[in-house]
């Protein structure tokens, strides 16, 4: 199955309302020069994505990071458990990334992949609406004198701890395109 190819005006969206910050990223790319420019650069960018899309390739050169250590709110300064990391990579990366974002969650909603339980990375979806459907349900199961327990898990990190190559096995009824580029990202082999 091909993937269909990245439109203009997507990369001019994900440039002006979702790449974020004033700084510099590790190559000294402004955010906000690539988007006073971003009339010259839409060409070159879309076509990078297309054929990202195409070959299933992420490009190498775009998946270099620089990770840099961050003091915690109320963090002693020599406990390293008091530092959080943060992944600075390219603008032009972050652009790539939401395309192919925006394009796997589109492949997922169009093949009813998604639970109805999903609630994050979706448009007009929040936790909020994950609150309510967990009150919800409780207000239902109370009103049938049923006992209720609600625990909430910060799953945030979980994904690091998750075997890559598995998720993906996992992740087969997606199009060989779009798996080829998560192992690119992951550095891993199905």
């Amino acid at each position: 199955m091909r993937t269909k190819g990245v439109p203009t005006y997507l990369i001019i969206t994900n440039v002006h309302r979702r790449i974020r910050g004033k700084g510099y990223t590790f190559i000294r790319t402004s955010s906000n020069l690539v988007k006073l420019n971003i009339r010259h650069l839409v060409k070159p960018l879309t076509h990078i994505c297309n054929l990202t899309f195409a070959n299933g390739v992420f490009p190498q050169e775009l998946l270099t990071t620089k990770v840099v250590p961050i003091l915690k709110k109320n963090g002693i300064n020599r406990d390293k458990n008091s530092y959080r990391a943060i992944a600075l990579s390219s603008v032009f990366s972050k652009i790539l990334e939401k395309a192919f974002a925006a394009r796997l969650i589109e492949y997922l909603l169009e093949k009813g992949l998604i639970s109805k339980q999903q609630f994050g990375s979706q448009k007009g979806i929040s936790t909020s609406h994950a609150i309510v459907a967990a009150l919800e349900q409780a207000i239902e199961r109370l009103e049938k004198k049923d006992n209720v327990i609600i625990a909430c898990l910060d799953l945030s990190c979980a994904f690091d701890c998750v075997d890559h190559v598995i998720l993906l096995k996992m992740g087969m009824s997606l199009p060989r395109v779009l798996l080829n580029i998560c192992c690119t990202c992951l550095k891993c082999q199905l």
